[in-house]
């Protein structure tokens, strides 16, 4: 038999395939290109502008989500704080995962006798699911590429075991079920909701491969048992992902309850099917509210649940289609079923479900083809002609709406024009606002929070960083204590009170007890340590001084590497200088050390 360097029809196959990739990447490219200098946003200043743990190489900076978070300091490594860079690599992980979902498709294709090329179907998938403007949230989204690197894991586990499946050396076989194992693990190792590939793994193997669940589990059971490791270590770190009720693995609003969280995900979910086929009206931050009302709770959840059934039935008879329906359950099942976390609706999580969506489309369109048009020629053309038309008409939607995320305070002032109860919304609006000098609109977004939402914390705590900055100190402290009344382990509002009660008032006692607050959530705090190192070094009253309590505790929390931490070198030398020269006032310590600021704006 003749090899490919030999046989011109491969040759060619194969040249057409690499110019199919080579399209894709482009156009990816090309679509997200007007977001390459897109703002920090949201979570991105926390956990990447803001975050000294990324700005070491080596080594990962959390255990949780190892992979995605290693990538930031790789990206800080290269090229510090500038947004491009980070937005590059977005745009190229998003660029991968559409090639490989393309020759996973074409792949697979050819196992349901489509009407329509596998290459020309798999490709229309692939583009369509690339530059839909769903995908914005976990590409031009700085923080999101933990969804779309899980994304690309997941699907190059599928694309390697359907190699090794498909290989016809042995040696080959392996080497690709290896490949597939390390992606999982990447996978794995960049968002929780990868526990779930195995069984998608296997609902594929099944349907594509095996035939049946024996067969699968058969014939690549090595491979099975491999996958377990990887979730014993996510089950392992995931314990520390719980909110402190042990019931909320989100952030910022009150945990909700199973029975809460699942019977508010029909309407979601029902929102995802719309978004995927009608992408009008996105959001960066729903605040979906719980399901109250028999309406809101019964009438979404049956359609949902019809759904599931059917995908069930089709899995049955006709295995193919309800693999691709079931594993959009399967993906979505982490953060749309039971498990309570604090935002009910987000668009990224829609990453690798809409691929399963797209692909059905498609299917569906063919088979309309199929059954109108008997000419095959005129079937491609058809079909080229609408999916071309749908994927221009989602590009544009797609480059408008990262012209969105260009503009933070457009941004969040459409969340609050969307849903005028967002107290996040509003407060994000709020720190905008002020950091312009607009403090009367801030004020009023604040307000409207802490009206809307009475128990979202942050507001209420910023809203005291207003107060402290204007010298009402009794008000600051008013808001700080509500604020901890609603959430008692909201560490900024402990530091924040802590600075006030040091700076205002001079209430040692209290900043002690705040800073020691912060300590119990977080013991290993820097920002408590230097608190209460600062009152041990330099108060004016004798029975709270102790200058060597506070050069121990600075010395147990050093700056990370490679941070400059001023403020800590000039509190360790004012403590050692403490000890050496025995009682001093706090007026005499100014002189070495300045003053912690007070609460910043963001």
């Amino acid at each position: 038999m003749a090899s490919d360097a030999l046989n011109p029809e491969a040759r060619t196959a194969n040249f057409k395939l690499r110019d199919a990739c080579l399209v894709l990447v482009v156009i990816v490219a090309c679509v997200f290109a007007n977001g390459l200098t897109t703002p920090y946003m949201f979570d991105d200043v926390y956990w990447i502008r803001d975050n000294p743990a990324i700005r070491t190489l080596w080594p990962p900076s959390s255990a949780r989500r190892p992979l995605g978070y290693y990538s930031l300091q790789l990206d800080y490594a290269v090229h510090g704080n500038g947004v491009f860079g980070y937005h590059a690599v977005n745009i190229a992980i998003h660029a991968a995962a559409a090639v490989v979902l393309f020759l996973l498709v074409r792949k697979s294709l050819p196992l349901t006798r489509s009407g329509i090329d596998s290459t020309w179907l798999a490709f229309a998938a692939a583009l369509l699911w690339a530059v839909h403007p769903l995908q914005t949230s976990s590409v031009t989204y700085i923080i999101q590429r933990f969804e779309s690197l899980m994304g690309l894991g997941f699907l190059l586990c599928l694309y390697g075991v359907l190699r090794g499946a498909t290989a016809a050396e042995r040696n080959s076989q392996w080497s690709w079920y290896v490949v597939a194992w390390l992606a999982y693990c990447g996978s794995i190792g960049s968002k929780e909701v990868a526990a779930v590939c195995p069984l998608v793994v296997l609902l594929y193997d099944r349907s594509f491969l095996a035939g049946t669940w024996c067969g699968a589990f058969k014939q690549r059971w090595p491979l099975y048992l491999a996958f377990l490791p990887p979730l014993a270590w996510l089950a392992m770190t995931m314990r520390g992902t719980l909110g402190d009720d042990g019931t909320n693995a989100g952030f910022g609003y009150e945990g909700v309850t199973p029975w809460e969280y699942l019977r508010s995900q029909g309407g979601v979910i029902l929102h995802y099917l719309r978004l995927s086929l009608w992408p009008d009206s996105l959001c960066l931050d729903y605040a979906w509210p719980v399901a109250t009302s028999p309406l809101a709770i019964y009438l979404p959840g049956a359609i949902v649940l019809a759904l599931l059934a059917l995908s069930l039935w089709a899995l049955w008879k006709l295995p193919r289609l309800g693999f691709l329906s079931l594993s959009f359950f399967l993906i979505l099942a982490p953060t749309s079923s039971f498990m309570p976390i604090a935002d009910l609706a987000f668009e990224h999580r829609m990453y690798l479900p809409l691929a399963a969506v797209v692909i059905l489309a498609l299917l569906a369109l063919d088979r309309v083809l199929t059954r109108q048009l008997a000419d095959g020629a005129a079937r491609r053309k058809w079909f080229l002609a609408i999916t071309g038309c749908c994927a221009a008409a989602l590009a544009v939607r797609t480059v408008v709406r990262n012209q969105d995320y260009s503009n933070p305070y457009a941004m969040w002032a459409k969340v609050v024009q969307q849903n005028p109860d967002n107290a996040r919304a509003h407060t994000n609006l709020a720190f905008l606002l002020d950091s312009a000098g607009k403090k009367e609109e801030a004020i009023a977004h604040l307000e409207a929070a802490m009206r809307t939402t009475p128990k979202y914390p942050r507001a209420f705590s910023f809203r005291g960083d207003m107060f402290a900055k204007q010298g009402e100190t009794a008000a600051a402290i008013r808001l700080y204590e509500e604020a901890l009344q609603i959430h008692p382990h909201y560490v900024t509002a402990h530091l924040h009170l802590a600075k006030v009660l040091l700076i205002l008032k001079k209430d040692y006692a209290g900043t002690l007890a705040a800073a020691a607050a912060v300590q119990e959530i977080d013991p290993t705090s820097r920002e408590a340590s230097k608190l209460i190192a600062r009152v041990r070094a330099t108060a004016a009253d004798p029975k709270f001084r102790d200058p060597t309590a506070a050069i121990e505790l600075l010395l147990a929390t050093p700056p990370l590497p490679g941070q400059e931490d001023k403020e800590w070198h000039e509190l360790l030398a004012a403590a050692r200088k403490a000890e050496e020269t025995g009682v001093r006032s706090q007026e005499s310590a100014g002189a070495v050390i300045g003053s912690p600021h007070l609460p910043p704006k963001s």
